[in-house]
């Protein structure tokens, strides 16, 4: 058998044992090739023939493979092993365990399908694993400088909840229309989000409907007059984990016209100079799933 390991030393408190995770899979005859994400030869492993591809990092390590994986459409069977700190993919999916876990768990066959998002604007076509946004949460991302302010751990979301409340005072309205599997809505808000995935960000439960398996997504909207309210589920977020009571609307295709840039995961779209005009894109799902060992229904 052989597997691929991408790992990320720094993800979450760098609590990850390299050399413990590639000797434990070597005892067991197991031919490792470990590839640092942090490098830039981590990208030739991808493309690396191998039984089974294990991502030891955080929600940003998960994802940045996963739009890579989908670009070049490669097959591969993927087993997750959460470090960071936020783990909202793993905890949407219910994953735990360690490489052992994986391991037998591969060998019994249990696979869920992942579908991943896709942004669609002009010529230009990305993809995302999380959530696509416009407001608050782009402002967090935009302001990087002080982002990279947060410390590590657990205490790093509760600073970025807390950094997000910061913000929601400076926000303004913006406009946006969306388009709904045909259905044409349009408001002034503070926050929009098109979630592939309940959680996303600090570990925030901003749509509890939507699943990485359910091939849809799922439209959290916070209008401006919700300011104080908004601010309130963020205090809440900050001390434990609590799900949004904002309604979210489902939709497989969904156009979006706005004059800012969005987030696309953790990163702002700046390939488009939005510069207050109308610019329009289309949300919509990938046709190439995700496969991954579900780790979530072994005792």
């Amino acid at each position: 058998m052989k597997v691929t390991l991408m790992y990320n030393l720094k993800a979450g408190n760098g609590s990850f044992d390299l050399e413990k995770a590639v000797t434990s899979l070597e005892e067991l005859g197991i031919k490792v090739a470990a590839y640092n994400t942090k490098e830039k030869g981590y990208k030739k492993g991808i493309k690396k023939p191998c039984d089974l591809m294990v991502i030891a990092g955080g929600d940003g390590t998960v994802e940045k493979l996963f739009r890579k994986i989908v670009k070049k459409q490669i097959d591969i069977l993927i087993g997750i092993l959460p470090c960071g700190t936020a783990n909202n993919l793993a905890t949407n999916l219910k994953l735990e365990g360690d490489i052992a876990r994986i391991i037998s768990c591969w060998k019994s066959g249990q696979i869920t399908k992942l579908s991943v998002g896709e942004f669609s604007c002009g010529d230009l076509k990305r993809h995302f694993v999380e959530s696509v946004g416009w407001g608050v949460f782009s402002d967090l991302i935009r302001n990087k400088s002080e982002s990279k302010k947060l410390s590590k751990g657990k205490n790093k979301m509760a600073r970025g909840t807390k950094k997000l409340k910061q913000l929601i005072n400076r926000g303004l309205p913006f406009h946006v229309n969306l388009i709904l599997d045909g259905q044409v809505l349009s408001g002034r808000y503070l926050w929009v989000e098109i979630m592939n995935s309940a959680r996303m960000g600090p570990g925030l439960t901003l749509a509890p409907s939507a699943a990485l398996d359910d091939r849809s997504l799922a439209v959290f909207r916070v209008e401006y007059g919700e300011k104080e309210a908004l601010k309130e589920f963020l205090e809440m977020s900050e001390k434990d984990p609590v799900v949004s009571s904002w309604s979210t609307l489902k939709a497989k295709e969904i156009w979006v016209g706005c004059t800012s840039p969005p987030h696309i995961d953790d990163e702002l779209f700046t390939e488009l100079p939005f510069a207050g005009s109308l610019v329009w894109a289309k949300v919509s799902l990938a046709s190439s799933w995700i496969r991954i060992i579900d780790t979530s229904i072994h005792g």
